[in-house]
């Protein structure tokens, strides 16, 4: 997947909905990916003259209980984040289940995006916009592929880049 693109998607939506502070609650940094997620929040902070603040993002493992604690600690700054950008639904999940325990509202509080490949966002209570890309459509291509290099297909013919969809669940603005 295009993981740049997905950052620059998400973030870029954000910035429109008006949010300045933007969480991102991302991957440990010894994954290439998640390297490549920071450096395009970054650049996409920068070209709509956003300040880059170190503080908005953290980086582990990617399940509910750290997107809850990473809430709980964001939560607290002097100028909280009003936005999240999660590496993926589990950590939504967490962000969302720290909203409840300190009484936030999805959208008059903050708002939680984030990108999956399960799909499952659209349960959630409030559903929230994801990238959404199947695990099932990189999984058939890189299949493919295998079968075509078994049959002397040259390997740099065997490229794709995939773009996940944005599914909007919410209006993801802040209510006054």
């Amino acid at each position: 997947t295009h993981n740049q693109r997905i950052v620059s998607i998400c973030v870029e939506r954000l910035i429109a909905k008006g949010h300045k502070r933007i969480a991102m609650l991302n991957a440990d940094m010894v994954l290439m990916y998640s390297r490549d997620r920071e450096n395009a929040y970054r650049q996409t902070l920068q070209d709509a003259g956003l300040v880059f603040d170190p503080s908005l993002v953290a980086n582990g493992e990617l399940t509910p209980a750290f997107g809850r604690e990473q809430f709980f600690e964001m939560s607290m700054f002097e100028d909280p984040p009003t936005a999240y950008f999660c590496a993926n639904e589990a950590t939504a999940m967490g962000v969302l289940s720290g909203f409840h325990v300190r009484g936030y509202e999805h959208g008059r509080d903050a708002v939680v995006i984030a990108t999956d490949d399960l799909n499952v966002s659209q349960y959630f209570s409030p559903p929230i916009t994801t990238c959404y890309l199947p695990i099932s459509k990189p999984s058939q291509v890189l299949g493919e592929f295998m079968l075509k290099l078994l049959n002397g297909e040259a390997p740099d013919k065997l490229q794709k880049l995939f773009v996940p969809d944005l599914i909007e669940r919410s209006s993801d603005e802040l209510r006054n």
